[in-house]
């Protein structure tokens, strides 16, 4: 196989993102951290990261994960995707907000809902179990 596909992960709840990022990281998938989008702005390198996995609501910095995708970088291949996370929940409609945001992910989700969705979204397989 390849290079790993990068995703990163985004949550301002540290045990929420480091249990992401373990589940992630043990479905095959290099895994890169943040904790804020204002972060991810500071350090990310364009076409660094193939998919980003962002709570909704992240808290303490301004930015919300929706912010984050207006914000990120656009890369020869387009903008990266975005999933959102949140306990809260979402419509088709929100789908809309911004291209980047691909997908919505409601917590709490097992490994193998997130596993299906990341596939999905980097087109590993046609169809995902949950979130879309």
């Amino acid at each position: 196989m390849g290079t790993k596909m990068k995703i990163l992960v985004v949550d301002d709840q540290e045990d929420a993102r480091n249990t992401v990022a373990e589940i992630i990281h043990e479905c095959g998938y290099e895994v890169k951290t943040a904790q804020s989008g204002e972060d991810v702005l500071r350090h990310l390198l364009p076409g660094e990261i193939h998919l980003v996995i962002t709570d909704r609501d992240l808290g303490k910095g301004k930015m919300t994960g929706v912010d984050l995708a207006r914000l990120l970088p656009r890369t020869k291949s387009g903008l990266p995707k975005v999933i959102l996370m949140s306990g809260d929940n979402f419509s088709n409609e929100d789908l809309k907000l911004h291209p980047a945001i691909a997908a919505f992910i409601g917590k709490p989700f097992s490994m193998e809902e997130i596993r299906a969705l990341i596939k999905h979204q980097l087109g590993e397989i046609e169809t995902p179990a949950a979130g879309s």
